[in-house]
């Protein structure tokens, strides 16, 4: 018996350098996995941010162009959660008896976007916004039948001083180190992402 302990006790000898190599390696394949997923997901959040706003200034372009109304507009708001809500409206304006006029918008499309991002805007003569919190709303309108910007509101206050909106704006959307950028031409209303 005192045999077999004294040999039990000789072939523990602790871990080899090949075991140690091995654990090392299969730590580092963890992390760098989880590394490359954390970039994946967040360059999504920033990606689906950035085509959401596109698809919505693209459609109110459209329907700018070829839907009458008095105006189509774009509206984006951070909600007090974190989300941003991009909503596409329809605006009616109407004459009243006494010579003042009310807009009636209709919300024709509504969409929450996640993902903890911030969009910030500025135009070409150094206008500058960050919708990242719930104070803050941008609104692009278009004009009916041209599809043209023809104001851009921050809170419904327009940004043109003394009558001047610039030619265009650029949208980035940012989370972390990822960024997206779109530019935004108000002669035309065309939108298109721009690549560094």
């Amino acid at each position: 018996m005192m045999m077999a302990n004294k040999k039990l006790k000789l072939n523990n000898k602790g871990a080899t350098l090949v075991e140690v190599i091995v654990v090392v390696a299969i730590m580092i394949v963890v992390i760098g996995g989880m590394t490359i997923g954390f970039s994946l997901i967040t360059n999504t959040y920033t990606r689906q941010t950035k085509d959401t706003l596109e698809d919505y200034i693209g459609s109110a372009r459209t329907k700018a162009k070829t839907v009458t109304a008095d105006e189509w507009n774009v509206e984006i708001a951070k909600e007090s959660n974190g989300d941003y809500k991009f909503t596409l409206n329809k605006v009616v304006k109407e004459m009243k008896a006494d010579g003042s006029i009310t807009s009636t918008p209709e919300v024709v499309d509504e969409k929450l976007v996640s993902g903890d991002v911030i969009i910030s805007f500025v135009n070409d003569t150094g206008y500058k916004v960050d919708i990242d919190d719930t104070s803050s709303n941008l609104k692009i309108v278009f004009e009916a039948s041209k599809g043209s910007v023809s104001n851009i509101m921050v809170n419904d206050v327009s940004i043109a001083t003394d009558g001047d909106m610039g030619s265009m704006g650029t949208f980035t959307v940012t989370k972390g180190s990822f960024s997206k950028k779109l530019e935004l031409y108000f002669i035309t209303g065309k939108c298109e992402e721009v690549f560094d």
